[in-house]
């Protein structure tokens, strides 16, 4: 969250909500921490514009939700993870770029978002998933991740559910904390509550939010990476993205000016620098860079750290 950007009057539907929860916690805050935190965790899922002559889908299932993926192109492939409440029609424009650079396009809706099934979903399954359709894909040329993505990207990476070359973060978030804080602030909620929603939502992720902590093991991260962020965003501060650049050993930077937190997405430019930048640094050999393989004819049920995933 951009704490520096000017708050807009919040809807009607958001101080009723707020108001709803603040009573109800003055009564039964248990009670109010698990609603609060059921809501946080369920995306709002947007119209989907999905690029012309789209491919059948598959699916990848594993124990923390399930993905739907899309493959256009015959290259090396980029994965393309979207953000919170986004899709994977929001890369509409990156497939005929990355398939003229000799690179493929894997557009994939995670757990609860756009085509894929699920009501609510976390960091922790989100980079579950994420490793999963990479293996299921590998080797892959890179990948491309937005927001909420790229901070589920960056966690798996740390994890060793994703060994990728190049990595392209645009708008990324890098503190857990501040999504709390944000939900919290939108619903003008008391800061013990926002505590208890933060509680309770580790125990439904399975694991503290200061663990995941991309500045923290940004240092150890080998893949070249470029940081993409544009300087008024006013959901994820681009402090998040310097943060980040000033831990990663040799990562790149490149600010943009008045695109804000989504059509960034769709500005030529930046997709061009970022192709460019895949294109010179999506190797597909190498040790250590390549997830093995789980993907085969037919269905294939296999395991990632202990999760069970099922690639139909």
């Amino acid at each position: 969250m951009n704490e520096n950007q000017r708050q807009p009057t919040r809807p009607l539907a958001l101080r009723l909500v707020g108001l709803g929860l603040r009573t109800l916690h003055r009564v039964a805050p248990d009670q109010a921490a698990r609603a609060a935190t059921a809501l946080m965790l369920t995306p709002q899922r947007r119209p989907k514009r999905r690029p012309p002559s789209m491919p059948d889908p598959k699916t990848v299932e594993t124990d923390r939700g399930t993905a739907v993926v899309r493959r256009i192109g015959d290259g090396p492939p980029v994965l393309l993870v979207h953000g919170w409440g986004g899709h994977a029609g929001q890369f509409k424009d990156w497939p005929a770029r990355l398939n003229e650079a000799g690179l493929g396009a894997l557009l994939v809706d995670l757990p609860a978002h756009g085509d894929a099934p699920g009501k609510r979903t976390n960091v922790a399954a989100a980079a579950t998933v994420v490793g999963a359709v990479a293996a299921a894909e590998a080797p892959l040329a890179g990948v491309v991740a937005h927001s909420f993505g790229g901070l589920a990207t960056l966690y798996a990476m740390s994890l060793g559910l994703l060994s990728v070359p190049s990595a392209v973060l645009i708008g990324t978030a890098t503190v857990p904390q501040q999504l709390t804080r944000l939900f919290g602030s939108l619903l003008d909620l008391p800061p013990d509550m926002i505590q208890r929603i933060k509680a309770r939502t580790e125990v439904v992720a399975g694991v503290p939010m200061e663990r995941v902590d991309p500045v923290g093991y940004a240092q150890g991260l080998k893949t070249s990476a470029l940081l993409i962020h544009d300087t008024a965003d006013a959901r994820i501060s681009i402090d998040e993205s310097r943060r980040l650049a000033a831990a990663w050993p040799g990562v790149r930077t490149h600010w943009t000016t008045g695109l804000g937190h989504t059509r960034i997405l769709a500005d030529p430019a930046v997709i061009g620098e970022a192709v460019d930048f895949l294109t010179r640094h999506g190797r597909t050999t190498g040790p250590g860079t390549i997830p093995p393989r789980l993907a085969g004819a037919g269905d294939c049920i296999t395991s990632i750290q202990g999760t069970n995933v099922k690639i139909r």
